[in-house]
Order: structure tokens, then C-alpha cells, then sequence
């Protein structure tokens, strides 16, 4: 009986370790269970997070994307003003050139273009800004643009952002030799300083007209403005003969 008794007090002393080590058990269980179900949630959050962030990224880069196209676009457009703008120039020339070879019975410029391109040369880096105020936002030459930096900007010449209703003003004495407004834009004139030519363009209320002799910072004009954008633009070139200056060079500082 004793060792009967002793024995059954061995299994009761063992199951209720056993009892004791499946509470501890189902404990840690329960306990494992309370943080994979807090990390699954957890989870679910940084996922629906992060869903929600690659939409927004993919909602952006197509927004860049259409920008881009947008910038492309106008670009190319920009590009096929100045060639039109370009090719205008190079007609007078070419013109003023025939002229002055039926009226001269040598080569070279006319004794008067010569006074006046020695004049204009002389005053290269202090010729005055063709705008009172404003500042140059598209610079001469090829360079990468400002928000897109492998699609790349061709200027002939340089874009001065200014002030609603500001006035156009010449840079040198000469004659204008055209005023013509492109299909869709706005005027533009071509002055001749003997043989160079400043070609002011995105002009309204012109004020002068071909053949007519005008003065440094003479008013030829106003700056368009655009409603949509309530930017006031001028596009400005400087021409020596056929070919084309950087004008920020000449201008005043």
C-alpha cells in the first residue's frame, strides 16, 4: 500500500507538472498568437501604406510625364518659331544686301552703316535692355532644361520675363526694316543698326512701322502678356549680318 501510494503521489506530482508546463504552453501559444495577429495587422497597415504610396508615386511620375511631353512640345514649338523667325531675318538680309550691291559700285557696307556698326560695337556689354524691367529666364545658346535635365533647350536668342503692360524699347538707333506678326503669335520687329539687326519678338500696340528711323530706347511696342499663364515674355535676338549673337553679351549688366 505504501508503495501504491507512493506511486500514484509520483503521478499526481507528475500531471501536475505536466498541467502546469500546457498552462505555461497555452500561455506562450496565446501569447504568440496576440503578436502575429498585432504583426499581421501591422502588416496590413504597412502594406495598404505602401499600396498607397506606389499609387501616389505612380500618380506623380505620370504627372512628370505629361509635363515632360508638355515641355517637349513646347519646345519643338519654340524651335519652329525661330525658324520662321530665322528665315524672316535672312530674307531682309539677303534683301539689304541686293540693295546695297545695285546702289554701291563696291563690296562693303553703305559709309552710314559703317558709322553706325562702328557706334553699335563700341557700346558692346552697355547697350541698354530692351524692357526697363526684368530679368533673362531663357539663356542663348543649347543647355539642358531646368526640370528635365537630358531633354535640351536651343535658344537663338534670349527670353527677358518682365511686368504686365511693361513697354518695348530699342536697344540702339536704326531703321526698322519689318514688322510682321507669324499666324498664332504676336509682332515682332526687325530693326537695322547698319549691319547688325536686333529682332524683338511676342509684341502688341507696335508703335512703329517699316522704314521708319528711331532712336535708342525709342517705345516700339508692348509685352504681351498670356491670361492663362500671366507671363509677360519678350523673346529678343541680335543678328551681325547672317550671323547669330548671344545678346546677354551686349547688354548693360
Amino acid at each position: 500500500m505504501q508503495i501504491y501510494n507512493s506511486f500514484i503521489r509520483a503521478q499526481r506530482d507528475k500531471r501536475e507538472l505536466l498541467q502546469k508546463e500546457l498552462v505555461q504552453k497555452n500561455e506562450e501559444l496565446s501569447k504568440l498568437v496576440r503578436e502575429k495577429e498585432v504583426l499581421l495587422s501591422t502588416t496590413r497597415v504597412e502594406y495598404g501604406t505602401m499600396a498607397r504610396e506606389v499609387g501616389g508615386k505612380k500618380q506623380l511620375v505620370d504627372q512628370l510625364k505629361k509635363k515632360q511631353r508638355d515641355i517637349e512640345a513646347e519646345i519643338r514649338n519654340k524651335e519652329k518659331l525661330a525658324r520662321k523667325l530665322d528665315d524672316e531675318i535672312r530674307r531682309i538680309i539677303d534683301a539689304e544686301r541686293l540693295k546695297a550691291k545695285k546702289n554701291m559700285t563696291t563690296v562693303g557696307a553703305a559709309p552710314a552703316d559703317r558709322i553706325v556698326s562702328n557706334d553699335f560695337e563700341k557700346n558692346r556689354g552697355l547697350l541698354p535692355w530692351p524692357t526697363q524691367r526684368g530679368m533673362i529666364t531663357g539663356k542663348y545658346g543649347e543647355h539642358a532644361h531646368p526640370d528635365f535635365k537630358y531633354v535640351k533647350v536651343r535658344n537663338d536668342g534670349v527670353y527677358i520675363s518682365t511686368t504686365r503692360g511693361e513697354e518695348v524699347r530699342t536697344i540702339f538707333k536704326g531703321v526698322v526694316s519689318k514688322v510682321f506678326s507669324i499666324p498664332g503669335e504676336n509682332y515682332t520687329v526687325i530693326i537695322k543698326h547698319g549691319i547688325y539687326y536686333t529682332l524683338y519678338h511676342n509684341m502688341i500696340d507696335v508703335r512703329v512701322k517699316a522704314g521708319q528711323s528711331v532712336e535708342a530706347k525709342q517705345v516700339i511696342g508692348v509685352v504681351y502678356t498670356d491670361e492663362g499663364t500671366k507671363e509677360s515674355t519678350l523673346y529678343f535676338q541680335l543678328w551681325k549680318e547672317t550671323e547669330r549673337n548671344d545678346p546677354e553679351l551686349w547688354l548693360a549688366n
